[in-house]
């Protein structure tokens, strides 16, 4: 799974240089004109290595141990324009002080490319982004806070809106970003086992994360979610289409399944675009599995690793996966893995994992065939003997 880095600047001979840079996969690309200045140079597309203006076409740069990585590419030309418009709230009136978010659509590898763009609406809600390349693109809205609001800057917390932008060879005038306060995701929390002992209301945040980033803010932190003590919960500020996640923050119980007026929507997304979602139910159950165990080499155990367990499933490889995990050792050498569902799985030690690549299915699929299967039932706990196995090149 290819990393991100911050952006930097060239020297004035167009010379760049990253340093401290972790192993692995990264996407280069060079921007300009609004990506970078509105007011200064322009005439040039996203341009990614090895020279292209498509984000699907990029070639990756593999960064190994110790090793220093050259690459040089040229920039694609391109007409630039200006695209400006108005931020406007429910009532039809601008809204000052409005945050704007421009960037381009997936593409057809189904990688989003976050090369974003950051304005703010003036005191009537217009906006002007000067040398805008000729593509594709979406806009986003986050309107001003709403009154007594406390939460900091969360973006999440914001009235949103977006607008699909097509810019072509002209200056582009008259776009309108609506924002709202969203929609809202209601219903229950119910139990398995009415005996054992039951974690507080607090330790239980239903939320609902994105499963596209077009009519989903690609800014912010977590929407409002409030967990009653009722065992009631709503959570607030939504859109787009979600899947319904569950944080417990309670070893004892884990997620069993979340049903939507009676129908499984617990790994399906939800329509949140333009209305409500009641009668929801989130089932917790006190069978929570565990997977624990160590690894070793031809020499014996081995104390520093990463452990990758993963569905034999690739249709559940999904973005922040239930039948994903990633575990460290302990102290003692040992790892440990709680919560995951009843299914088919596989499990491999490597002896590194670089940031977040372990929920990649290119990464997944990479190590598949080193990875040793078992089957996990409901509550069972699972003791495995791993041996560490090399990385995929």
């Amino acid at each position: 799974m290819p990393s991100r880095l911050q952006t930097l600047p060239t020297d004035d001979r167009g010379h760049y240089r990253v340093v401290g840079v972790s192993p692995g996969e990264y996407h280069l690309a060079a921007l300009s004109g609004v990506y970078v200045d509105q007011e200064g140079s322009a005439g040039f597309a996203p341009t990614y290595n090895p020279g292209t203006p498509a984000a699907g076409a990029s070639v990756p740069v593999i960064v190994a141990f110790g090793a220093e990585t050259t690459a040089s590419f040229a920039l694609t030309p391109a007409r630039t324009v200006s695209v400006s418009g108005t931020m406007i709230d429910q009532s039809g009136r601008g809204v000052a002080r409005g945050v704007l978010m421009l960037f381009g659509p997936p593409d057809g590898d189904r990688r989003m490319e976050f090369n974003l763009v950051r304005a703010a609406t003036g005191p009537d809600g217009r906006f002007v982004l000067r040398n805008v390349p000729s593509g594709m693109y979406t806009l986003q809205g986050f309107g001003s806070p709403p009154p007594g609001y406390r939460g900091g800057g969360n973006l999440s917390s914001m009235p949103f809106g977006w607008a699909p932008v097509s810019v072509g060879d002209a200056d582009l005038d008259n776009v309108i970003v609506k924002v709202s306060d969203g929609t809202s995701l209601r219903g229950r929390i119910a139990f398995d086992d009415t005996a054992a002992p039951r974690p507080s209301p607090d330790r239980v945040r239903v939320t609902a994360i994105p499963v596209e980033f077009d009519a989903s803010p690609i800014g912010g932190g977590p929407v409002p979610s409030e967990t009653r003590a009722d065992w009631s919960f709503e959570v607030t500020h939504l859109n787009g289409r979600r899947r319904v996640f569950v944080d417990v923050g309670a070893t004892e119980w884990t997620l069993e399944k979340i049903t939507v007026a009676g129908i499984d929507a617990t790994d399906t997304p939800i329509d949140l675009r333009t209305k409500d979602v009641d009668d929801v139910e989130v089932r917790l159950t006190s069978k929570v599995s565990r997977v624990g165990g160590t690894t070793s080499d031809d020499k014996g155990p081995v104390g520093d690793y990463a452990v990758v367990i993963f569905s034999s499933d690739p249709t559940k490889w999904i973005d922040r996966s239930r039948f994903a995990a990633l575990a460290r050792p302990n102290q003692a050498g040992r790892f440990d893995v709680r919560g995951l569902p009843p299914d088919d799985y596989l499990a491999v030690a490597l002896p590194n994992v670089v940031q977040t690549e372990w929920m990649s299915p290119e990464f997944l699929q990479q190590v598949r065939p080193l990875a040793t299967g078992f089957v996990l039932q409901g509550g069972e706990t699972k003791t495995l003997e791993l041996k560490l196995k090399k990385r995929p090149i």
